[in-house]
């Protein structure tokens, strides 16, 4: 039976994998798993803490849908 902490251990491995990957685009799971992993690995992980810290450090973006963009155009 495989242990928290070879499953945490594996996961951990696997999210840096598929960061190797060009072009590869996470689904919704995915990006919700590779968080939970920047958090439970940030400080024991190089890797995953200049990740964290480069997203911390990224302004937030404002996601403006389509009709948000007419109207700011129209005042």
């Amino acid at each position: 039976m495989i242990t928290d902490k070879e499953l945490s251990n594996n996961v951990h491995q696997l999210i840096h994998s598929l960061r190797l990957i060009s072009g590869y685009k996470a689904s919704e799971a995915e990006k919700k798993l590779s968080r939970w992993v920047l958090e439970r690995f940030s400080e024991e992980c190089k890797e995953c803490k200049e990740i964290q810290d480069k997203i911390k450090s990224q302004p937030e973006q404002n996601h403006k849908g389509f009709f948000d963009k007419i109207k700011e155009v129209i005042d």
